[in-house]
């Protein structure tokens, strides 16, 4: 399984996107535990689309034909790490791509809600470098967030994820 966030919109990336260790996807119901390599995190909000079956070059038009279920999802980010590899040029992986960094609700089955354009150019984007397998998953970051605009983690809260109409789906404890 690949867990690929597309920064689709995000900053200067304009398509661009980055692999995620496996490692990195929470399960449902753990408690989340800030790590000791930064002092700020802040959670980046995305859909996650799980991928139902293989596809390479896949036309937007045709997207939603490959996504088998939906989530709500938030990527943790490392924001002094994220913050130093921006002004450095570098790329930004060492600040999403750690052990249980992706946060995500329970899936959805896809097929009575629809993806929309954002989400689709993201599938064809990515399809066009590699090919996508049942199983992976693309996270799509709400492009309406820059990254001093996130929310920030606290040891001791609770990070909810909220459907459209602000209805907690999930809850993680921060510890």
């Amino acid at each position: 399984m690949k867990i690929i966030l597309s920064t689709l919109g995000m900053l200067e990336q304009e398509d661009s996107f980055l692999l995620l260790p496996d490692s990195a996807f929470a399960k449902p119901g753990n408690p989340f535990f800030l790590p000791d390599f930064d002092d700020t995190f802040h959670a980046l909000p995305a859909t996650a689309l799980r991928i139902g079956k293989v596809g390479k070059s896949i036309a937007s038009r045709f997207a939603d034909r490959y996504v088998d279920a939906v989530a709500p999802a938030a990527v943790v980010i490392a924001a002094g790490v994220f913050s130093g590899m921006r002004r450095a040029g570098l790329p930004w992986a060492p600040a999403m791509a750690y052990d249980r960094s992706v946060l995500t609700g329970n899936f959805l089955d896809a097929r009575p809600l629809s993806i929309n354009e954002v989400m689709q150019k993201a599938i064809q984007n990515v399809s066009q470098t590699m090919t996508l397998k049942t199983g992976d998953i693309l996270l799509v970051a709400n492009e309406q967030y820059l990254p001093e605009n996130l929310p920030q983690l606290r040891i001791g809260e609770e990070f909810s994820l909220l459907a459209p109409d602000n209805e907690t789906i999930y809850k993680f404890r921060i510890r």
